[in-house]
């Protein structure tokens, strides 16, 4: 097992390091305020949860909903913090 670098006082292997990013999707999603394209990463471990992520190109916060369906495919919606549920 071959140690990975010292992130803080942590040590993380190769395993840990893998293990992180199986549990991490890429989407691509549009911006509800300009329409760019961003790429995120999504972690599984998200699903059922909200959270806000600023826009890489117009700076204004995204609320992404994270779900998994019954079979374990995952699914992600944006919207404005204006935009009522």
């Amino acid at each position: 097992m071959q140690a990975a670098p010292a992130v803080g006082n942590t040590s993380l292997t190769t395993e840990d390091i893998q293990e992180v990013m199986e549990s991490l999707a890429e989407q691509v999603v549009s911006c509800p305020y300009c329409g760019e394209g961003i790429d995120v990463l999504i972690d599984h471990q998200e699903a059922g949860h909200q959270y806000i992520e600023d826009c890489q190109v117009c700076c204004k916060p995204i609320i992404f909903d994270v779900a998994v369906d019954s079979v374990g495919n995952m699914s992600v919606s944006v919207r404005d913090e204006n935009d009522t549920y």
